[in-house]
């Protein structure tokens, strides 16, 4: 390694030890989760793109480099490794995906908190801290976006969407992609989606495909044009979302579209949601009234809200992310999150708790990240 490298890996590891000083001065223990971590805690959990990008060992694969912490930093606290029913860890070390270029090393630096009761000040103290530790590390003007992953689960449950095309429409939106280009639309002379396909847009992705194979299994039908029973299934799952999206009807589609274009002053969304909900006669007001306290939590730490954005369509494409979503971005590059995290109480549950867990967290890259999109 030659001078100007080593002093370039010397000040990044300096701004990281910098950035973690600063969650444990706030209360917050290091962690060290294994660098070597099971596969299958991941394929369901985390988005496609990042799934493509795990690095395995072995012939099997059944294991692979941890790509992020916060499943790990979660399947710690479930084994019992904190010794504690809350825990308030912070962390500071590689994650390792594939790139085009070959695999790649990073680092991050985060903090997780995990069974707090306190949901919504917990989140305004992980959003502060982590712009606090993107200061310190020498990344000190920050353009903030706020979403709520929860506002999109309700309004989807309370219009009725079925579960397979909820699914669809919530990668989607985190995708990018307007609602438009999300929902399927029907060929003329295709036949409905009755019987097994109506039940498969009624389940859930993983649970469809199982039912799918099983069926194809048990029929005795075999893979025909080089097609697997796997691509197969992807197919008829395609056409119970199609069946589904065509059962919205304009109604639902119309309060959909209405919804997703809510973005601005975090205040002014929060007059907006209530104006929607009204209009579309959906009883949001519990979680509306969690985002507004959230806010409050926000500014009464200090942070200028009116300086921040919030958008009903920004989402993660990681499952396992349930609440309060945040990025914070360079204004010259608004499309890498320096930062981010989010709530996912819901991960504890989809890694084999009996319940749910309150948990929050948060990642910073340090140096430049490895692709645009989600910090954590």
């Amino acid at each position: 390694m030659d001078n100007d490298a080593s002093a370039g890996l010397t000040s990044l590891i300096d701004a990281g030890r910098r950035a973690l000083a600063r969650f444990e001065a706030a209360g917050y223990r290091r962690c060290e989760p294994a660098a070597l971590q099971p596969t299958a805690a991941f394929v369901d959990l985390v988005g496609e793109e990042l799934k493509t990008r795990l690095l395995l060992t072995g012939d099997s694969g059944e294991f692979c480099l941890r790509p992020e912490f916060t499943i790990p930093v979660c399947m710690d606290f479930l084994a019992g490794r904190f010794n504690t029913r809350q825990a308030q860890v912070c962390y500071f070390g590689s994650v390792f995906r594939l790139s085009p270029d070959g695999p790649t090393e990073s680092r991050q630096v985060g903090l997780e908190s995990l069974g707090r009761g306190d949901l919504e000040a917990t989140d305004a103290e992980i959003l502060g801290l982590a712009l606090e530790a993107a200061h310190v590390s020498g990344r000190s003007v920050l353009h903030v976006h706020l979403g709520d992953a929860q506002l999109l689960n309700d309004v989807l449950r309370l219009l009725g969407v079925q579960a397979r095309l909820s699914r669809r429409i919530r990668r989607g939106v985190a995708s990018g992609h307007a609602l438009v280009d999300v929902l399927p639309i029907a060929r003329a002379g295709e036949p409905d989606h009755g019987g097994v396909l109506a039940a498969l847009s009624k389940t859930d992705h993983a649970g469809a495909k199982s039912l799918v194979r099983d069926l194809l299994a048990i029929s005795g039908i075999k893979p025909l044009g080089g097609r697997s029973i796997d691509e197969i299934s992807e197919r008829l799952l395609a056409k119970s979302e199609q069946g589904a999206a065509e059962e919205l009807g304009a109604e639902r589609r119309a309060a959909l579209e209405t919804f997703l274009a809510i973005r601005g002053e975090p205040d002014a969304c929060v007059a907006d949601l209530r104006d929607f909900a009204k209009h579309a006669r959906l009883p949001l007001e519990a979680t509306i009234d969690r985002l507004e306290s959230r806010i409050g939590f926000i500014a009464a730490r200090g942070m200028d809200v009116g300086a921040m954005e919030f958008a009903t369509s920004f989402l993660r494409l990681y499952d396992y992310y349930s609440g309060f979503l945040f990025d914070a971005v360079e204004p010259g590059a608004p499309t890498v999150a320096v930062a981010g995290g989010g709530r996912y109480d819901a991960l504890a549950r989809s890694l084999g708790a009996k319940e749910d867990v309150a948990a929050v967290g948060a990642a910073l890259w340090i140096g430049d990240p490895p692709d645009a999109g989600n910090a954590k």
